[in-house]
């Protein structure tokens, strides 16, 4: 527990030691989100490294995690297991093109993205015939992205600013690993190990921010990202195991609400607490929904 929050510290100094004696220009786009829950926290960050006053580049990283019960599986006459869910995901901003013009901003950048989701489910379910059978589920899925982003940032008014997002990616690759077993008077195991390309996936970003008062502003950012999913997986019969072919829709929804108290902590950055909302959908069932409160630093606009 120490050496974790140690290693939160260091992400805090990071940025601070980056950009402290530059243009506050320089840290433009820079944040750092600590999400906790249950004592638990969840890092995101992304940290900007411009080259010009038009191009620049950057790196960052996000982490989510949920654990889940679940009852009642369809085709069972009871069930009880739990679910575990992590995603966690390196972003490097390969090159962004920055044209801007009055009060607005456009960008035009290619980010390469990796993506690793782990999905766990631990339990037993009872069949008709009053036959426990115990489970393991494991899948891994190694996505990696290669993406054209696409932003407009605008000042509407002097109490409220805006930025758009779109990242599309043309064919997303997947590496699936897949381990599970049963066991119900005997112990049956099998595994699956393939790639897979993707069909395109594409993510929207909306970032508000509202002047409120003389302390602190009000920001309010949404994000939806669709992600197609399409491979094959060991399917349990009952008495043996068979490849199916699975295709599905993840869907990401998160959303958040912060306080941005205005004196900045270096180049413009400055300090946060908030909360915020994720909740994960395969093909519109739900899997997850989590609420944190954030604290951190940021320079979105």
């Amino acid at each position: 527990m120490q050496n974790k929050y140690i290693s939160l510290v260091a992400l805090i100094l990071l940025p601070q030691s980056l950009f402290a004696n530059q243009d506050t220009n320089n840290s433009k786009g820079l944040f750092l989100d600590l999400g906790i829950e249950d004592q638990e926290a969840r890092p995101e960050f992304f940290v900007p490294i411009r080259w010009s006053e038009n191009l620049y580049s950057g790196f960052g990283f996000r982490n989510s995690s949920d654990r889940v019960e679940t009852l009642n599986s369809p085709g069972t006459v009871s069930s009880e297991s739990d679910f575990f869910i992590s995603d966690d995901r390196y972003k490097l901003n390969i090159l962004t093109y920055e044209i801007k013009k009055n009060n607005s901003t456009m960008t035009y950048g290619v980010v390469y993205e990796s993506i690793n989701i782990l999905e766990e489910e631990y339990g037993y379910l009872e069949i008709p015939a009053n036959t426990y059978i115990s489970f393991e589920n494991v899948q891994e899925f190694g996505i990696t992205k290669l993406s054209f982003d696409f932003g407009y940032e605008t000042q509407v008014s002097n109490q409220i600013q805006y930025k758009l997002g779109l990242s599309y990616t043309p064919s997303p690759e997947m590496d699936f690993i897949h381990d599970i077993y049963f066991i119900s008077g005997g112990f049956e195991a099998a595994e699956h190990n393939k790639s897979y390309s993707q069909d395109a996936s594409y993510q929207l970003t909306m970032d508000f921010e509202f002047k409120v008062s003389e302390l602190f502003n009000i920001s309010l950012s949404i994000d939806y990202e669709m992600l197609p999913i399409s491979f094959e997986y060991q399917g349990y019969t009952g008495s043996g195991y068979s490849l199916t072919s699975l295709e599905y829709e993840k869907e990401t929804e998160r959303m958040a609400i912060k306080f941005i108290f205005k004196k900045p902590l270096f180049a413009d950055v400055k300090p946060v607490i908030g909360i915020k909302n994720e909740k994960i959908y395969k093909n519109n069932e739900e899997l997850s929904d989590d609420s944190l409160i954030v604290i951190g630093i940021e320079n979105r606009f």
